[in-house]
């Protein structure tokens, strides 16, 4: 399969190398390589959300547990994504530069420090995008020893919470041995 890039059209350099760079998606891992912290896409047109058109990288950032998250285990990092924000980046070079339309999201792998299953099944218990600002949160609790989904909480409700349960219980099946 041929894909075709193109640069935006605000773009001007001749350099192949460099123009071979802005057409590139660039990954940044951490210092031990073993998690993708930043990634960005080709420099190409965009809409922003003033209407105008630049060019800009779409561009994400990624945030790993610290082993300091309500609840983590002692010991070695679970390497869990905590945070990410996506936004387009006004820059050619693979650097977060004047960005737009950013958006956020902060996974909690734990609700107390007694409701631990999303750290030990390793998938956020409570997911809230635009913490700092509508704050959007879907909250799941998970079987401690199946670790299926029992309980799912979604925006819709009033006030994100606790007044109206929608429950979704799950029937919890074990396999049996042939």
């Amino acid at each position: 399969m041929d894909t075709t890039r193109e640069l935006s059209s605000d773009y001007t350099s001749t350099d192949v190398a460099v123009r071979a760079l802005a057409l590139s998606e660039v990954s940044v891992y951490s210092a031990d390589g073993k998690d993708v912290t930043d990634t960005y896409g080709p420099f190409r047109d965009v809409v922003l959300p003033n209407g105008t058109i630049a060019g800009a990288r779409a561009y994400t950032h990624t945030d790993y547990d610290t082993g300091t998250e309500l609840g983590h285990p002692a010991g070695d990092l679970l390497h869990l994504v905590t945070f990410t924000y996506t936004a387009a980046s006004l820059s050619p070079n693979p650097v977060a530069t004047n960005e737009q339309d950013k958006r956020t999201t902060r996974n909690d792998y734990a609700l107390s420090t007694s409701d631990v299953t999303g750290l030990t099944f390793r998938t956020p218990m409570r997911v809230v995008q635009d913490p700092d600002g509508i704050a959007a949160t879907n909250i799941t609790r998970y079987d401690p020893e199946s670790g299926l989904a029992i309980e799912t909480r979604r925006p819709s409700e009033p006030r994100w919470g606790w007044s109206r349960h929608h429950r979704n219980h799950l029937l919890l099946q074990r396999c049996q041995p042939p």
